[in-house]
């Protein structure tokens, strides 16, 4: 074969890759553009610095999703990192917009509720710094799991605790109800303790070797919480309180600003 005719063979190859991922692409986003069902925004809430609000993932947030999680790879690596590919590789657009058209799929089967954690600057504009949603659901025992990342930003403790009562109960209070929701933890991440803690959160069982962190196959604990009334009915008193707490601590800065004006 001619070194021109391996040109125009390798060119041809090259424009037929290029238009499957578009097609792909193009069938992910009227995929994802079919709406879900029970799970409206929520917030936003001011906690001291920062204007939050939780909503259903979409495919405009890919490249603030992408960003985000290249800037903050060091953190997020032991946790997400399984070593199989390059962290940028699994950063594309495309890779969000999989990701977005699967959760939001099972979001409509009532198995998944996916949240994507949002922060407001002044002028409204938004940036991704979390997720945080129920997915891998059992259809048999009606458990999924619960589960968050945030980056660092201010007050990231108390919107941590926020997000995760608003979406718990978005699982517990929805049409088909979850009967239950599990967390597991790695045994050497201390950082979920103390959400574990102020979610009141039920130990299980010590699980050997169940997936990667930091780099290693480790061990994890299991955490659970059942829905029932008495649950939901603490869970929606002490995001009431954190609520009411945060518009109280905005008030303070108001009159605070207003009086030495």
């Amino acid at each position: 074969m001619s070194e021109s005719s391996l040109r125009l063979r390798a060119r041809t190859i090259a424009l037929g890759s290029s238009a499957n991922i578009a097609l792909r692409a193009s069938l992910l986003v009227n995929a994802v553009a079919r709406p879900v069902r029970h799970h409206e925004p929520i917030g936003p809430v001011q906690f001291g610095e920062s204007k939050v609000l939780i909503r259903t993932p979409e495919p405009r947030d890919a490249s603030s999703w992408r960003a985000t999680r290249l800037a903050n790879s060091k953190a997020l690596r032991a946790v997400f990192d399984d070593g199989d590919r390059q962290w940028e590789a699994i950063h594309t657009n495309l890779d969000w917009l999989e990701r977005c058209t699967r959760l939001r799929r099972e979001a409509r089967r009532g198995h998944a509720v996916p949240f994507v954690l949002v922060r407001l600057n002044d002028a409204g504009d938004e940036q991704i710094v979390g997720e945080v949603g129920v997915d891998g659901y059992d259809s048999a025992s009606g458990t999924g799991e619960l589960s968050i990342w945030i980056v660092p930003i201010p007050r990231r403790g108390d919107i941590g605790l926020w997000a995760l009562l608003s979406v718990i109960l978005c699982a517990f209070e929805m049409e088909r109800p979850m009967a239950r929701l599990v967390a597991p933890a790695a045994v050497t991440n201390s950082h979920p303790r103390a959400l574990i803690e102020a979610l009141e959160l039920e130990y299980r069982a010590h699980l050997r070797g169940l997936r990667y962190y930091d780099g290693q196959v480790v061990d994890h604990d299991l955490w659970s919480l059942d829905n029932n009334p008495e649950t939901v009915a603490r869970l929606r008193a002490k995001l009431g309180e954190l609520e009411a707490n945060q518009r109280s601590a905005g008030s303070g800065q108001v009159a605070q600003t207003s009086s030495s004006t």
